[in-house]
C-alpha cells in the first residue's frame, strides 16, 4: 500500500515495521512503533501509517512537511480520479490518476524570532526534531507522534500529535497538537494551511507524466475557518476543505491573534499566543472535506464550512470514533492460535480503512494498493 516503488513493500513482521521501540516496550500486535528518523524509510512507514475512513485516507507524513522526495503528505479521496494528457517522446498518451487532494495537513509553529519547524534553512537556523517516536494504534486508528523539537537558540519544546479520519464521520479529519515549552516564555506562532498546490508526483515510474490534476477556484478565511476549493482540470470532480483551528490550555481557549496570508492554492493564518514555560499549550485542527460526486451535496464548500463549524472538538471526536472502531472490531474480530497476530491486524486495519460502508454506496471501485497512495 505505498506510494512510490521502494515505499510499496509491506513490513515482513510488525517487528520489523516496528523498529527499537518494540524492544524496549514489548511485542503489542495492536500497534504499529517507530523510534527515530530514518529518511530511507520514511516513505514505507508513511504509507503504514495512513489513517481513514473509506471516505477519505491520510498518509502518515508530518503535518510540517512537505513533497522533498523524502515525506509525500498524500491525501486520497475514494472515486476521485482525473485524466490528464502526457507527451511522451512525441507521443499523446492519456492516464488516469487517483488524485491527490488538497493537503489538510500543513500545521506548524515556531517561538519567538525562531525558524518554523520544518522550514528549509541553514542547519544552524532551522529548528530540528529529536527523539521522535510514532505510534499506530490498531485499535482505535489513532496516530500518535512524540517529538522534541530544538530551535537555533536552543529553546526545547515537547511536542505531542495525534490524528484521526473520523470512521464514523467520514468527511471529518481531525490534528491535535500538545506544544510543551520546556525551557522558554514568550511568543509563541503557530501556522496552520490548507494546501491546494499539490500535484502527483509520489511515484517514481510515473515521473515525465502530467502530474498536475488540481485547479484552486475558491479559497479564504473567516475568524477561526479557513477554506479551498479547487476542481479537477480533465473532469467536472470538484473538491473542497475547510479548516477549523483553534488554542486551548488547561482546557480553556487560549486568548490569540490571527494573521491570515494567501497565495495561489495556498491559504493559511498565523495564530499567536503567549506561552509559559512547563505549560501545555494545545491547538486543535478540524477539517471537512466533500467532493462534487458526493450524494445530496449541490455544494461542497457551504457543506464544508457548514460541517467544520458545527463539528465537535477532539475530544469529543475522538470518543465518538474510537466507539465506532470498537464496533468494527467486534465484527471483524480474529481468533489464531498463534501470538504474533500484529501483521493480521495491520493489513485488516488497512481494508477496513480502504472499504468500509462510507464507499458502499459509491460508484469508487477498490485499488489494488488501497487508497494509501497513487500506484
Amino acid at each position: 500500500m505505498g506510494n512510490v516503488d521502494r515505499q510499496s513493500r509491506p513490513p515482513s513482521i510488525p517487528r520489523r515495521a516496528a523498529g527499537h521501540a518494540e524492544a524496549a516496550s514489548g511485542y503489542d500486535p495492536w500497534t504499529l512503533r517507530y523510534q527515530g528518523y530514518d529518511a530511507a524509510e520514511e516513505g514505507l512507514r508513511e504509507a503504514l501509517c495512513a489513517v481513514g475512513n473509506g471516505y477519505v485516507v491520510s498518509r502518515g507524513a508530518a503535518p510540517e512537511s512537505i513533497a522533498d522526495g523524502v515525506h509525500y503528505p498524500g491525501t486520497y479521496l475514494a472515486g476521485c480520479y482525473d485524466r490528464a494528457t502526457s507527451f511522451v517522446q512525441g507521443r499523446s498518451v492519456e492516464n488516469e490518476d487517483l488524485v491527490n487532494v488538497p493537503n489538510w495537513l500543513p500545521l506548524t509553529f515556531r517561538a519567538e524570532q525562531g525558524a518554523w519547524l520544518g522550514a528549509p534553512g541553514p542547519c544552524d537556523q532551522a529548528a530540528g526534531i529529536h527523539d521522535q517516536q510514532l505510534e499506530l494504534d490498531l485499535r482505535r486508528g489513532v496516530l500518535t507522534r512524540r517529538a522534541t523539537v530544538v530551535d537555533a537558540f536552543g529553546r526545547r519544546t515537547g511536542l505531542v500529535q495525534r490524528r484521526i479520519a473520523h470512521m464514523g464521520q467520514p468527511h471529518l479529519l481531525a490534528l491535535e497538537t500538545v506544544l510543551v515549552p520546556e525551557n522558554w516564555s514568550g511568543r509563541l506562532d503557530i501556522r496552520c494551511a490548507i494546501d491546494g498546490t499539490v500535484a502527483n508526483t509520489g511515484v517514481a515510474r510515473y515521473q515525465g507524466l502530467a502530474d498536475s490534476h488540481l485547479h484552486p477556484v475558491d479559497q479564504g478565511a473567516d475568524g477561526s475557518v479557513l477554506w479551498l476549493q479547487a476542481r479537477a482540470r480533465g473532469s467536472p470532480l470538484c473538491i473542497a476543505m475547510a479548516a477549523r483551528t483553534e488554542m486551548f490550555q488547561a482546557g480553556c481557549p487560549l486568548p490569540v491573534a490571527r494573521a491570515d496570508s494567501a497565495r495561489d492554492g495556498w491559504v493559511a493564518q498565523v495564530i499567536t499566543a503567549t506561552a509559559v514555560a512547563g505549560e501545555a499549550v494545545t491547538v486543535q485542527k478540524i477539517v471537512a472535506v466533500f467532493t462534487s460526486r458526493d450524494p445530496a451535496v449541490d455544494d461542497p464548500l457551504r457543506a464544508a464550512r457548514r460541517l467544520v463549524t458545527r463539528a465537535e472538538d477532539f475530544e469529543a471526536l475522538l470518543r465518538s470514533h474510537t466507539l465506532r472502531w470498537a464496533q468494527l472490531w467486534r465484527r471483524c474480530r480474529i481468533e489464531a492460535d498463534f501470538s504474533e497476530t500484529g501483521p493480521l491486524h495491520l493489513y485488516l486495519f488497512h481494508l477496513l480503512q480502504t472499504v468500509s460502508e462510507h464507499s458502499a454506496d459509491l460508484d469508487v471501485g477498490v485499488p489494488a494498493r488501497g487508497l494509501h497512495g497513487e500506484g
